[in-house]
Order: C-alpha cells, then sequence, then structure tokens
C-alpha cells in the first residue's frame, strides 16, 4: 500500500492508503504534473518539515477533482460495460476496488479544511 497525504489547516496530516496499481494510475493521468508541486514548510506533530505539496487552492481542487471523477467515470463505465461479459466475482472486486479508492480520493479532495496534498 502507498500513501496519498493531506493536511488541513492545522497541519495535522490525513493518510489515505491507495493500492500501487491506484497510485500508477494516477501518475498516467497526470496526477502528479497537472498542479504545481512546491515545498512547503509545515509543522507536523510539533516538528517542521519541508513536504513536497500542493496547496488546494480552488483551481488546484478543481483541476484535481475533474481528474479523479473523469477517471472514476471511466472506470465504471468500463465495469458497466463488463458485466454483459459474466465477469468473474474476483474480477468486479478488483474493478470496484480501484473505484472506491478514487472515490475516497475524491471526498478528502472535496474537503475544504484540508488546504494542502502531498504525493509523497
Amino acid at each position: 500500500m502507498l500513501e496519498l497525504t493531506f493536511f488541513d489547516s492545522t497541519n495535522e496530516p490525513k493518510i489515505i492508503r491507495v493500492s500501487e496499481h491506484c497510485y500508477e494510475r494516477l501518475a498516467k493521468i497526470g496526477f502528479s504534473k497537472k498542479v504545481a508541486y512546491e515545498n512547503n514548510d509545515l509543522t507536523i506533530e510539533g516538528e517542521e518539515y519541508n513536504v513536497l505539496s500542493v496547496e488546494l487552492t480552488e483551481d488546484n481542487r478543481k483541476i484535481l477533482l475533474t481528474l479523479i471523477e473523469d477517471e472514476r467515470q471511466e472506470e465504471l463505465e468500463k465495469i458497466f460495460f463488463q458485466i454483459d461479459d459474466n465477469p468473474t466475482i474476483k474480477e468486479i472486486r478488483e474493478n470496484l476496488s480501484y473505484v472506491k479508492e478514487l472515490t475516497e480520493i475524491y471526498k478528502t479532495l472535496k474537503a475544504e479544511d484540508n488546504i494542502y496534498f502531498s504525493y509523497e
């Protein structure tokens, strides 16, 4: 499992664990390149850290939300198309697992109390 980290206004980290598959797919759709990541000094649990992160401004948040939403929609369409091919339960679970991860990322990105996001 890999981690995506969000920081709220108190720099409290919120960690989402995602599969390697999800992480690779996010990289493929440009999640790490569509917004500008910068080194930001954040105080986490009383200690100063320099974290490569993006500030979740209105524009940045919208860009990332759109990427996730588009990817989730594409995956759902694939699942609906595969239903006609009588997929196994294992195949359905694998596909829905990725959609579940995307949904969790979307929900956390949308939460306005999160002000920074780090791919590290």
